[in-house]
């Protein structure tokens, strides 16, 4: 099945991500073996979107993932010493109300 340039541009986000029927695929496998210019226009989606780059998206989502461990330790840091010290100033004002009203 012959589809023209339109068509097979229309279809080629489809062929990239697999999501197309096997018709689709069939018809833009075959236009893509003729067509240089669709061809290039394939390669240049592919770069832009790095949508085959399997290891290079591995590596940006494990690097995420650590931040994301970072960001979690960190804020478990900062309630753990927030509360510390909420229970560190409550013990000094109960102290200092104690002595204060029961010398009077």
């Amino acid at each position: 099945m012959k589809i023209s340039c339109g068509m097979t541009r229309d279809l080629l986000p489809l062929y990239l991500d697999g999501i197309c029927g096997d018709e689709s695929k069939a018809a833009v496998e075959e236009h893509l073996l003729e067509c240089g210019k669709c061809r290039d226009e394939l390669n240049a989606m592919k770069e832009a979107f790095l949508v085959n780059n399997y290891d290079s998206n591995m590596t940006e989502a494990e690097t995420v993932q650590e931040l994301s461990k970072k960001w979690k330790s960190s804020i478990r840091k900062h309630v753990i010493r927030g509360v510390l010290i909420t229970i560190a100033v409550l013990a000094v004002l109960c102290i200092f109300f104690e002595f204060a009203f029961v010398q009077v």
